[in-house]
C-alpha cells in the first residue's frame, strides 16, 4: 500500500439516460416532380436515406439551394416539401440537414425552377367545329410540356421545340377559344394571340349549270352556306380561277379545263374546312361534240331537207348551223341529231353542232353541198324509135351530183 491519501477509482453504471449516437449523413436520391414554377408552391417528394431513424432525430432541414422549405418527414427514407419561390430560372439543389450533417449535392437532388410558358401566335386561327385541324403553336418555355388545351379541351400534341409545338385540334362549340400550355412552370396566361376559332365547315347546296365544256371557261354559281373567306374553290384536284365571294351563301367560279371529262365535286376551302362531297356538288364535264357523217350530203338551195348529222357527244345539242345559217332540230340524241336544212347559197358548208360542251370543229366528214335545182336547155337528137336505145346528148345546168 502506498502511504495516504488513498484515490478509489470506480465506474458508472450505463443507462439510457448516457446514450450518444453517430449518425450518417443523410442522402438525396431523387426528387419527384423534378421541375416547378418560380413562384413556388409545388409538393415535391424528396427520397433518399437518413432522414430519421431509431434513436435519431428527425431532420431538422429541407432547403432549395438557400431557400428553408416546409416540410414532412415521412420516413427514413421520404420527405415531403413545399418548394419556396424562387424569382431566378434555373435548377437548384435539395438538401436535407439532419443531426448527421446536411446531405452531400449531386445531379439526382436538383430541382429546375422554370417560368410559365407564353404563346405569341397560333396558326392556323381557326378550324372546323369537329376538330382534326394541325395547329402550330409559336410561344417560349414549351419545356416538359404536360398538356395543349383549347378552352377546357385537350389536345394530341408534339413538342418541337422550346418555342414551337404541332397539336390537332379536339372537337369544339362554335366560337372563339384560348390555347393554353402546361409546363411545370406553370400555365401560359391567355390572350389575343392565342386565340382559336372553331368553325361551320361551308356546305354545298347546288350549283348552276351542272354541265360545261372540257375546255373549261363555264362560269359556274355555287349556292350553299359558310362561304366567308373562302380561300379556293377547287373542281375535282383543279383549282378555278377566277371566283368571287358573292355572300356566305353564293359565289361564282369559272370552271378550269378538263380535258379528261366526266363528273367532279365542287368542293370550297374556308377557314372553317372544306364541305363534304355529294351529289348537289357535282359537274360534269362533257367532251365537245364531234361531226362524223352526214346523210344526205346534199341538198336544194331553198332548203327544207330533212339531214340525219351523226356523231359524239351530240346529247343536249342547242344549236346546229350550216355554215352560219341556223337549222331547225327535229330530233336528238347523244350519236344523232335530225334537221331540217336552212335555206343557203350554191356551195359547200360545215354543219356545227353546239352543246354546253362546245361546238364541234370543222372537217371534210360535216360538209354539205347546196346544189341550184337542175335546169335543161337542150336534148339531141329529138327524135328516136318507140323501141328506144336512142343515144341522147342532154344540154343544160345544174348536173353534178345527178
Amino acid at each position: 500500500y502506498s502511504a495516504p491519501p488513498f484515490v478509489v477509482c470506480t465506474t458508472s453504471a450505463t443507462n439510457a439516460a448516457d446514450k450518444y449516437t453517430y449518425v450518417a449523413a443523410p442522402t438525396v436520391t431523387a426528387v419527384t416532380p423534378a421541375a416547378g414554377p418560380l413562384a413556388g408552391g409545388t409538393s415535391v417528394t424528396i427520397t433518399g436515406t437518413g432522414f430519421s431513424g431509431t434513436g435519431i432525430p428527425n431532420a431538422s432541414a429541407v432547403n432549395f439551394g438557400t431557400a428553408a422549405a416546409v416540410f414532412n418527414v415521412n420516413s427514413s427514407t421520404s420527405i415531403t416539401a413545399t418548394s419556396p419561390a424562387d424569382l431566378s430560372a434555373g435548377p437548384v439543389d435539395i438538401t436535407v440537414t439532419t443531426a448527421g450533417a446536411t446531405s452531400a449535392t449531386s445531379t439526382s437532388d436538383q430541382f429546375t425552377y422554370m417560368a410559365a410558358p407564353t404563346v405569341t401566335a397560333v396558326n392556323p386561327v381557326a378550324g372546323l367545329s369537329v376538330g382534326f385541324t394541325s395547329v402550330t403553336i409559336t410561344g417560349t418555355g414549351f419545356t416538359a410540356v404536360s398538356a395543349v388545351r383549347f378552352g377546357t379541351t385537350t389536345g394530341s400534341f408534339a413538342v418541337a421545340s422550346a418555342t414551337s409545338i404541332t397539336v390537332t385540334s379536339p372537337a369544339g362549340p362554335v366560337g372563339t377559344v384560348d390555347i393554353t400550355v402546361t409546363t411545370p412552370g406553370g400555365t401560359s396566361s391567355t390572350s389575343t394571340a392565342d386565340q382559336f376559332s372553331y368553325e361551320q365547315g361551308p356546305t354545298v347546296t347546288a350549283v348552276g349549270p351542272t354541265v360545261g365544256t372540257a375546255i373549261g371557261g363555264t362560269v359556274v354559281t355555287i349556292t350553299g352556306t359558310n362561304f366567308t373567306g373562302a380561300s379556293s374553290v377547287m373542281f375535282g384536284t383543279t383549282a378555278a380561277a377566277p371566283y368571287t365571294v358573292v355572300s356566305s351563301t353564293s359565289l361564282t367560279a369559272t370552271s378550269p379545263a378538263d380535258l379528261a371529262g366526266g363528273t367532279v365535286d365542287i368542293t370550297v376551302n374556308t377557314p372553317g374546312g372544306t364541305n363534304a362531297t355529294s351529289p348537289a356538288d357535282q359537274f360534269i364535264y362533257e367532251p365537245a361534240p364531234a361531226v362524223t357523217a352526214i346523210a344526205p350530203a346534199a341538198g336544194p338551195l331553198v332548203g327544207g331537207t330533212s339531214v340525219t348529222i351523226t356523231g359524239t357527244n351530240l346529247g343536249a345539242a342547242s344549236a346546229v348551223k350550216f355554215g352560219s345559217a341556223l337549222a331547225a332540230i327535229t330530233a336528238s340524241s347523244a350519236t344523232s341529231v335530225t334537221v331540217t336544212a336552212p335555206s343557203g347559197a350554191a356551195g359547200t358548208v360545215d354543219v356545227t353542232i353546239t352543246t354546253p360542251s362546245g361546238t364541234s370543229t370543222v372537217s371534210t366528214a360535216d360538209q354539205y353541198v347546196y346544189a341550184p335545182v337542175p335546169t335543161v336547155s337542150g336534148v339531141s337528137p329529138l327524135a328516136g324509135p318507140l323501141a328506144g336505145g336512142t343515144a341522147l346528148a342532154v344540154t343544160g345546168t345544174g348536173f353534178n351530183s345527178a
